[in-house]
């Protein structure tokens, strides 16, 4: 017997077929955020706190090395079946010792993951498989190998795999030695998630009367690749918070605003994708979230599970230990000799302070506050001393100007600006539930003296506009129309010297501005508002790109004063509306083989408060065929392509499943858009379509030649090539 096929030539001179298939590798982590709701000086004395417990479910997605092995029987008697049938995969090195394959995802001492994938015209493969008479069977494994299985060089390691089969025919056992393959197996990477959540969070106090706007805050990540090998198209793909208990009942809400790579917008959805990560590199992931009540997150754990199907422990790219949280102080920059200008987190470790850098060091902070003198404010400027300091330093003191101003900056004794994100303002409430406002620097190798400057004269252009209510829906402020007060506004920016963050709301006249800003790239968001729509935005004086809720790609000059950035808010009329949103589009797997099946699930939900019909056309492409539907509401017409959902009331949902099967190789692009009937209209098209990619793969084969008989008498059989 011998293998057929093309590719590298065996030791024995045979060739042998093996192919790389890129296999997605998914890991469900659940961060658990609970918070504690302050009680402000009016119930100060009872010590009211109210307990919500948030969960936010997070799937983490990479491509990996995997083998797929095929093996092929054929019965060539037209009388007898082959009985008996029995098929051990074995794996050896390349210097010939015995490699451990196992189907068990927690025996970490193996090597390899196997896992019987499909079978076709054979009913096992532990000895009691039978191939019936002129049938072909075909037995396909799926090869996932075990991190630190190719070692630590570029070039892989080299293992071979063979099988040995046992059968039975016309009563007579039989032993046949397939001659194994050689597969490459590179090196694996292997990940380290740090996650940064601040403290505190700031929006409407529950225990005072006035309706204070929310302050967007961040949700970081830090994904760390400690291992040898690249982590291939890595995507984190983030659900929206969830509450799983809330002591008290108080209403509150969550919403992820935007999300940021490194230093650039993500797409306009809660998947983040980080692309390559390479060897002992890092890549920085944010989201930037509101809710509608202040409140403190007094603990913040992660943990993850992984699919045994895909070998779970065995196979984990996750290292033990590997997810981390940490108390998020600020986004800082790192602005050292050879530095990049991605943002780096400012955490608070235990009583350690540390920055963990986006080029994959953490580094020791030296916390300089309590030797920290903030002189007398005198013209906007203020004298900040303390120790000249090697290395990273941080100090935060009192603010001389009481909150009153919307940015700081700084310069140091020697001449050098420090950058927009490394002064910063933030503000804490005292026992008597007042607000006490902060002046914290972050800089590197301190000479020890700065003038704050409450102007950021090094940094001399502003970015203005309005958040108004445009009660006719024409994107227009037109006389009457009156601006909304205290509607959170979000600014991310880069500059030649760092990434910008900003956040700051509309006053009473619905105005709201940036200043101390430098020249650079700019974006521009604002946050959502009960009982409104986001309308398109209105660019401003110098350009950029409007959307639903945001502008961005607009370019600030030196000096440069940028005014009429405007959000236009529609008020949900009296008239109800139903609001048609396609809340879940997702697949159970991001990759599968050609013949080899994966799950489309769509779920459409009404969130207006009026009844409507809806349907749902999907746009599949040629290569995935829809083998199969099922509904919750409604009927999907597979030739049409089109989910006629039927009638919907407000708050229900329903969802759809597709059964897709790969065709043909290559990355396919999955997409849908929910549109309402005619009884009433659909207010916000921003939430109304969806896609996701799926990509389709070929599988590489080993084959066993075929079995024929020598006689029909006897039907016994001796192996010969085809």
């Amino acid at each position: 017997m011998s293998f057929t096929g093309e590719g590298q030539e065996n030791a024995n001179g045979h060739c042998c077929r093996r192919r790389r298939v890129a296999l997605p590798r998914c890991f469900v982590f659940l961060l658990l955020l609970f918070v504690c709701f302050q009680p402000m000086l009016a119930l100060a004395q009872q010590g009211l706190c109210a307990t919500v417990s948030i969960q936010i479910q997070q799937k983490v997605s990479l491509e990996r090395q995997a083998f797929t092995a095929e093996l092929d029987i054929n019965n060539g008697l037209t009388t007898d079946s082959i009985t008996s049938v029995g098929v051990n995969i074995l794996f050896a090195d390349a210097s010939g010792v015995a490699a451990v394959a196992t189907t068990d995802p927690n025996n970490l001492a193996a090597q390899f993951f196997l896992r019987q994938d499909t079978l076709s015209g054979i009913n096992a493969t532990d000895g009691t498989g039978t191939i019936g008479p002129s049938t072909n069977a075909v037995m396909r494994w799926l090869i996932i190998p075990a991190p630190g299985t190719g070692g630590d060089f570029p070039s892989g390691a080299v293992y071979f795999v063979g099988a040995s089969l046992t059968y039975s025919l016309a009563g007579q056992p039989q032993t046949v030695s397939v001659n194994p393959a050689a597969i490459t197996v590179l090196p694996q990477p292997m990940l380290q998630l740090d996650y940064f959540l601040p403290s505190d969070v700031y929006a409407d106090d529950p225990f005072t009367p006035a309706v204070e706007p929310p302050v967007p805050f961040t949700l970081g990540v830090r994904v760390t690749n400690v291992g040898a090998g690249t982590a291939h198209s890595l995507t984190i793909d983030s659900a929206q918070p969830k509450i799983v208990r809330n002591d008290q009942g108080l209403l509150i809400g969550f919403q992820l605003l935007d999300s940021y790579v490194d230093d650039k917008p993500a797409a306009d959805t809660l998947l983040i994708n980080f692309g390559d990560i390479g060897p002992q590199q890092s890549r920085m992931g944010r989201w930037d979230m509101v809710t509608t009540l202040s409140g403190q997150f007094t603990e913040f754990t992660a943990s993850f599970t992984h699919a045994d199907s895909l070998g779970g422990a065995l196979t984990s790219l996750i290292q033990p230990g590997g997810v981390s949280t940490h108390t998020l102080i600020h986004d800082v920059l790192v602005d050292l000799p050879g530095r990049d200008t991605v943002l780096d987190f400012l955490a608070q470790d235990a009583d350690v302070p540390r920055v963990y850098e986006s080029d994959n060091s953490v580094d020791p902070v030296i916390n300089v506050s309590a030797g920290a003198t903030l002189g007398t404010l005198s013209n906007g400027h203020a004298p900040l001393t303390f120790a000249a300091t090697s290395g990273l330093a941080y100090a935060v003191m009192p603010d001389p100007f009481n909150g009153q101003l919307a940015s700081v900056g700084a310069t140091r004794s020697d001449g050098k600006v420090l950058p927009p994100s490394n002064v910063w303002f933030s503000k804490t409430k005292n026992s008597a539930g007042n607000w006490v406002y902060w002046i914290n620097l972050f800089d590197t190798n301190s000479t020890g003296g700065y003038t704050i400057n409450g102007s950021a004269s090094a940094a001399n252009s502003s970015l203005s506009g309005n958040v108004f209510t445009d009660a006719n829906s024409n994107g227009v402020r037109d006389a009457g129309e009156a601006g909304i007060t205290s509607v959170g506004v979000h600014l991310h920016g880069t500059t030649s010297a760092a990434t910008v963050d900003l956040d700051t709301s509309s006053d009473g006249a619905g105005n709201y501005q940036f200043t101390g800003l430098g020249a650079g790239t700019y974006s521009v968001t604002v946050a959502p508002l009960a009982q409104y729509v986001d309308g398109a935005a209105i660019t401003g004086s110098v350009g950029g790109n409007a959307s639903i809720g945001g502008i961005d790609g607009i370019v600030l000059a030196a000096g440069t004063g940028a005014a009429e950035y405007d959000f236009p808010k529609v008020p949900q009329t009296t008239t109800d509306v139903a609001d048609f949103a396609l809340t879940a589009f997702s697949l159970s797997a991001t990759n599968v083989l050609v013949g080899n099946t994966v799950t489309l699930t769509t779920t459409l939900s009404n969130l207006g408060p009026a009844t409507d019909s809806a349907s749902v056309p999907f746009v599949i492409p040629s290569g995935v065929t829809v083998t199969g539907n099922n509904a919750s509401n409604g009927v999907f017409d597979p030739n049409a392509r089109l989910w006629q959902v039927g009638t919907m009331a407000s708050g229900t949902t329903s969802t759809l499943s597709l059964t897709l099967q790969g065709k043909s190789a290559g990355t396919q692009t999955l997409s849908a858009a929910a549109v309402a009937g005619s009884a009433a209209t659909d207010p916000n098209a921003l939430n109304n379509s969806a896609s996701a990619t799926l990509t389709v793969n070929s599988a590489g084969t080993f084959t066993l030649s075929k079995l024929a008989p020598t006689t029909a008498v006897t039907g016994k059989a001796r192996a010969v090539r085809p």
